[in-house]
């Protein structure tokens, strides 16, 4: 099956696809259910982009997203703990990839910490490029197989430190 232009392979909630596609430049894994052939995404600036808004994509084997390969994650700030996430299991190969993080409604999240990324074999490689919004990083824990977005220590910080504020003029006026 060939995926050409920007095409969608879209796996609906609790579908799995078990046909392999013939991946060219611009097309898109998307959905939230299972893509069980694996493949190499990288070579042609292929995306991944799991869930509808916010989902679950799993992926069987290994996912190659060398060279210019893209993940494209959304994260409700609205929701403690809700954001795309994308399951391989088997290898994963990011050398070269560019990791895409967008928020929804543009609310900045309460979480301390949330997994995008769970793999069960290999992590080769790092994402190249990431478009995080303000206020984010990414964590690697290659002993849990899992890549998490958290929010910068300097924003929690803030936060903190506008709480304590609250705190000491509320107690202040009493």
């Amino acid at each position: 099956m060939p995926c050409k232009g920007r095409s969608t392979i879209a796996a609906g909630s609790g579908t799995t696809l078990t046909k392999a596609a013939t991946w060219e430049s611009g097309a898109i894994l998307g959905g939230s259910g299972t893509y069980t052939p694996g493949g190499t995404f990288g070579s042609a600036g292929i995306h991944i982009a799991p869930g509808t808004s916010i989902g679950t994509l799993t992926v069987g084997n290994a996912v190659d997203l060398h060279n210019s390969g893209v993940l494209d994650i959304q994260v409700d700030g609205t929701q403690t703990q809700q954001a795309d996430k994308l399951i391989v299991t088997g290898d994963l190969n990011l050398t070269g990839s560019t990791l895409n993080v967008t928020e929804i409604d543009n609310h900045h999240g309460t979480f301390t910490s949330i997994q995008i990324v769970s793999y069960t074999g290999t992590l080769t490689g790092l994402f190249a490029t990431q478009n995080l919004p303000s206020g984010y990083t990414i964590q690697n824990e290659t002993g849990g197989k899992q890549i998490l977005l958290l929010p910068e220590p300097a924003t929690m910080a803030l936060l903190g430190l506008g709480a304590l504020g609250m705190a000491f003029n509320r107690r202040r006026r009493r």
